[in-house]
Formats: structure tokens, C-alpha cells, sequence
């Protein structure tokens, strides 16, 4: 990284101390019928210039694994 800023620092520091906190967190995957094994699942939206005050366009996803949510 080139040039790192105190506040670089700060932040790192604050996503070791959350992934320290949630250390125990997981996610569940329930059991799936042997059709729905290895299923991924991608859902996305996207449009173009949406937004009538600054013209930005957004963009929206959902992927689940076997039925589980993972983003």
C-alpha cells in the first residue's frame, strides 16, 4: 500500500476487532434435497442513469448456496 494514512490504520484495526467479535458467527447451510445440491443461485438488478438528480445508475445482487443466503 502505497503512502498509509493513521486513518488506514484505524480502520484495519477496526475490522480485526469486529472479526475477533464474531470469531463464533457462521453460516448455516440446511440439509437440501438431492436436487438442490451444489445449487448456486445469482440474482441481480441493474439500471441506467436511475437517478433524475445526478443521473447514477445502481446495481442490486442476491447469491444463495444450496438455499442459504451468502451475499
Amino acid at each position: 500500500m502505497n503512502e498509509p494514512r493513521t486513518s488506514h490504520m484505524t480502520a484495519s484495526k477496526h475490522i480485526l476487532r469486529y472479526l475477533k467479535g464474531t470469531i463464533d458467527f457462521g453460516l448455516l447451510f440446511p440439509k437440501v434435497s438431492r436436487s438442490m445440491e451444489g445449487t448456486l443461485e445469482v440474482w441481480s438488478d441493474s439500471d441506467w442513469s436511475g437517478d433524475k438528480v445526478d443521473r447514477r445508475s445502481t446495481f442490486g445482487y442476491f447469491i444463495q448456496y444450496e438455499g442459504a443466503p451468502i451475499s
